[in-house]
């Protein structure tokens, strides 16, 4: 599944989705657009929401607070912490209390191909995914993998994705009921 960010171009998505074989689109729209299937959704917007279309938050400050509330479904681009790593460990965003809770949310956690290709530090943020991954893992908490395109074309092959995935060892799909070998 592609996760795309739309801007009145969906037409061109879907024409270039079909070239490359990207797979089916998933449009997510800002929180004042109604009706939609996926929502980006501010941190501060997430009480006034109730369950349905999917709610997609984008790096709150406050991962643990958005996380103990249930209304989130993906939470992607926590990884991009302004502060520099420690010598001994990675600031991913992550940690083995937010990933308990995500599981025992159901929220999933989202891996954004457009930021790590338009980052400044491809490699810091990497580490960081590939730390967030193995802790999904370990608390089986299901992971997006996917373009989060704001452009048609940074929209990739869906055979890519799946191979970024099986790269980074995600064991749990989103898309997926059963885990990976």
């Amino acid at each position: 599944m592609q996760v795309i960010f739309p801007n009145n171009n969906e037409e061109e998505f879907q024409r270039v989705a079909k070239e490359i074989n990207a797979g089916p689109l998933l449009m997510v729209y800002p929180f004042s657009k109604m009706p939609a299937k996926a929502y980006l959704v501010p941190p501060s917007k997430l009480a006034t929401i109730k369950k349905g279309p999917l709610a997609f938050v984008k790096s709150p400050s406050s991962v643990r607070s958005v996380v103990e509330q249930k209304r989130t479904d993906v939470l992607f681009d926590i990884e991009d912490e302004p502060k520099k790593d420690k010598f001994t460990e990675r600031r991913s965003g992550l940690n083995h209390i937010i990933a308990n809770l995500m599981a025992k949310n159901e929220i999933a956690y989202g891996i954004s191909l457009s930021s790590i290709i338009q980052s400044k530090y491809q490699t810091q943020k990497l580490g960081r995914i590939q730390q967030n991954v193995m802790l999904c893992n370990k608390f089986k908490v299901r992971v997006l993998v996917s373009s989060f395109a704001l452009r048609p074309m940074e929209l990739r092959a869906r055979e890519d994705l799946l191979a970024f995935a099986r790269v980074l060892k995600v064991r749990y799909l989103f898309s997926q009921k059963d885990p990976l070998p």
